[in-house]
């Protein structure tokens, strides 16, 4: 009967230190506030394209919280890309789907994306300058987020650094807290 208490208060132990491990796996998420886009219908993109961008950028955001589990600058920098992403596409399934995850404090399952970082860069940068050409204030403003952020995924490109630093020293800097309507620092 002893060897029985035994196994029950092992196997009670086992529970909570494997319980106590996966608490300790929980992200501390602080989920952008949007109340409204900071986007007006003159941005120059169609829909289908904005959420095709909010997909991307919510996917490059799973890569990199998922990919280190979870840790205080990757959620700092997945917070910038929802926060663009929701901005973008309020509805967009995949950046809806990682921020309800994030919130539940779980590190997110890996996802197929579009692309690989340093083409994602590029597709950015590409996007950005075709906004600047458009013209406009809007168009302006998420061509100043969308290099940042390319600036970001792929900083060891010393091209792209140059001018992501050209760009945006030419702009001005970006308001990240615009867009998340709170800080983009994690607690």
């Amino acid at each position: 009967m002893t060897r029985c208490w035994q196994a029950v208060a092992a196997f009670c132990a086992l529970v909570s230190v494997v319980h106590a491990a996966e608490a300790e796996k929980r992200v501390r998420w602080v989920a952008p506030k949007i109340v409204a886009s900071v986007f007006s219908e003159s941005l120059g993109m169609i829909d289908s394209e904005r959420d095709d961008h909010a997909t991307n950028l919510a996917d490059y955001a799973t890569y990199r919280v998922q990919s280190v589990e979870g840790d205080a600058a990757s959620l700092a920098v997945a917070h910038r890309f929802v926060a663009l992403a929701l901005q973008l596409s309020p509805k967009n399934k995949r950046a809806t789907a990682l921020n309800a995850e994030l919130s539940k404090g779980l590190v997110p399952k890996p996802v197929e994306a579009n692309y690989q970082p340093p083409a994602l860069a590029r597709v950015l940068v590409a996007r950005g300058k075709l906004l600047v050409k458009q013209g406009g204030e809007e168009n302006e403003e998420l061509a100043r987020y969308f290099v940042q952020l390319a600036f970001e995924i792929d900083p060891t490109n010393a091209e792209l650094a140059r001018a992501a630093e050209a760009f945006l020293l030419e702009k001005g800097p970006v308001d990240w807290e615009r867009l998340g309507q709170g800080s983009s620092k994690q607690p």
